[in-house]
């Protein structure tokens, strides 16, 4: 599991910053809603306040049983492996990196999740999409994301933590309260201010109160902490296409992606160290 630190400077007063997780793009597939992603990644690129991370699924190809076949299908010609690798690179060289580039820019980095290509010297597509782009590889189903916030360069001055805790998600749940509270009990185990995670594709937060005593033991304080299910951008029901989707009677789901916006400011607890002191997520 990777602990990925990003060092952020703020300014003294309160200070707004978004995050967009972006996941189960399905870049490739014929059902990808690009109006969509295209419009969140302009909004990350407009935005010089946003941030960005990637929760898994960013093409199409492989899903976990075709890699396995793939790895048997070189079995009696391991040369040719790698002649296939440089093929899907430079697919994704030319229609998926470019698509990406204007989300390099204040990029918390990138999982795995569940669609990757395994090439045959141990690498993924996902580690070669975050090397050409230059942002964080995060391993291939969880991570943890430190944000650390400083009125000073160099993260001096006074600071703050921000601790996310982002997975690709597993299993699915057929209602919507279902899902959220069994991201909500995968997550129990994991220290985090916000937790995020795709698979499902639904798209929907919650937030639950964590009260304690000051340091004084005088007043009772609150922190907020956050989970997010972060949507997705595949269409399931297409004309003329008979999809996974439709085969295995799943509902239509509303294509969404979640913004998070974080209010910096003065600790109301001793009114001089800096603090997260609000958390809003729209959909």
């Amino acid at each position: 599991m990777i602990i990925h630190t990003e060092n952020i400077r703020v300014g003294y007063g309160n200070t707004k910053l978004r995050i967009r997780p972006l996941g189960d793009i399905h870049l490739g597939h014929i059902g990808h809603d690009s109006k969509l992603f295209n419009k969140a990644v302009q909004e990350h690129a407009n935005d010089p306040a946003g941030w960005c991370i990637i929760t898994g699924d960013i093409i199409d190809d492989d899903r976990p049983s075709s890699r396995q076949k793939r790895v048997h299908m070189y079995s009696d010609r391991v040369d040719a492996q790698p002649f296939d690798d440089e093929q899907h690179q430079l697919w994704l060289d030319h229609k998926v990196i470019p698509v990406l580039k204007p989300l390099a820019n204040r990029c918390l980095g990138a999982l795995d999740g569940d669609h990757f290509r395994l090439y045959s010297d141990g690498t993924t597509s996902t580690m070669y999409i975050c090397r050409k782009l230059k942002i964080p590889y995060l391993g291939e189903r969880m991570a943890w994301v430190r944000m650390l916030f400083s009125t000073k360069a160099k993260g001096e001055g006074q600071r703050c933590m921000y601790l996310i805790h982002a997975s690709h998600g597993a299993g699915s749940a057929s209602t919507y309260g279902g899902d959220i509270n069994a991201l909500i009990r995968q997550v129990s185990g994991f220290e985090a201010d916000l937790c995020i995670a795709g698979h499902t594709h639904k798209c929907m937060p919650a937030q639950i109160p964590i009260l304690y005593p000051d340091q004084r033991g005088e007043k009772i304080r609150e922190k907020m902490r956050t989970y997010v299910r972060t949507g997705g951008f595949l269409r399931g029901y297409l004309e003329k296409r008979t999809t996974y989707v439709e085969k295995a009677g799943y509902s239509p789901l509303a294509l969404r992606y979640p913004v998070i916006e974080l209010t910096l400011g003065r600790c109301k607890a001793n009114n001089c160290s800096l603090s997260v002191e609000d958390v809003k997520v729209t959909i």
